[in-house]
């Protein structure tokens, strides 16, 4: 096969922040960020697929598991009864969090993807629910 060890380069888009957002039945919300985990090129070199991974604690039962994404200011136009002010206050929290979230402790799990790690209360309380 001609060409298929060619060296490819390019640059993620930033600003973007994936995460899981679980919310166990005891009542306690963990966002947990997604960590780039696997790249899949396509024939078409214009075609990257770029998988995530998050990894939380299941010891205690999870009533919902979502997947999101914070996107960089200039994408942010409010979300469903929101401002674009408070979205981007919100956004700006989360991306916060997640800068200050140690790196992930590989087979242990992501460091702050545990009910014992809590960064900022405050700072998270912003990132869920500031309106």
């Amino acid at each position: 096969m001609s060409g298929a060890n060619r060296l490819r380069q390019f640059i993620l888009p930033e600003g973007f922040y994936p995460y899981a957002l679980v919310r166990y039945w005891a009542g306690a919300i963990l966002p947990v960020p997604g960590r780039l985990d696997t790249l899949v090129f396509g024939e078409d070199p214009n075609y990257v697929v770029a998988t995530y991974r998050a990894t939380f604690p299941a010891l205690k039962p999870i009533r919902k598991l979502e997947f999101r994404v914070v996107v960089p200011d200039a994408a942010i136009v409010g979300y469903k009864n929101e401002t674009r002010e408070s979205t981007l206050l919100r956004s700006r929290a989360m991306r916060a969090y997640f800068d200050k979230c140690p790196a992930s402790a590989g087979a242990g799990g992501e460091a702050c993807g545990s009910l014992d790690y809590l960064y900022d209360a405050d700072l998270l309380r912003t990132a869920l629910f500031a309106k």
